[in-house]
């Protein structure tokens, strides 16, 4: 692996990818995706410890939206755009699921935090 960089595959279908602080300011990039693939990212570190970003591959979009408080932040469903926790904002116990369709991309099912495009 790229220092950075963590690519992920489809035998990481079904986990949750626990990031620390230590992983500040790295890239999980997703394999093309798979119909029925869950993967969900979970902060465990300090209050405002980690920039990520998750990144889908070029023909792939994530979709969706978080709903926070009175505000959506809703994700642009473009190819190769990726999303990012926030560093400023983040919190232990932040986190995001992601289903694959198999042909568009990825769909968020679940989140927790500010997360945006990046």
């Amino acid at each position: 692996n790229t220092a950075g960089h963590l690519p992920l595959d489809a035998s990481d279908c079904g986990t949750t990818v626990f990031t620390g602080a230590t992983m500040d300011g790295f890239t999980y990039t997703l394999p093309a995706t798979v119909a029925g693939c869950r993967i969900t990212f979970m902060y465990v570190g300090a209050d405002n410890g980690l920039l990520l970003d998750v990144s889908p591959n070029a023909s792939d979009a994530i979709h969706g939206s978080c709903t926070l408080a009175a505000s959506v932040l809703e994700f642009s469903g473009t190819d190769d755009a990726d999303i990012g926790l926030t560093k400023a904002t983040s919190n232990t116990g932040d986190t995001i699921t992601i289903i694959g369709d198999g042909t568009e991309g990825w769909y968020v099912t679940a989140c927790a935090g500010v997360w945006a495009n990046n």
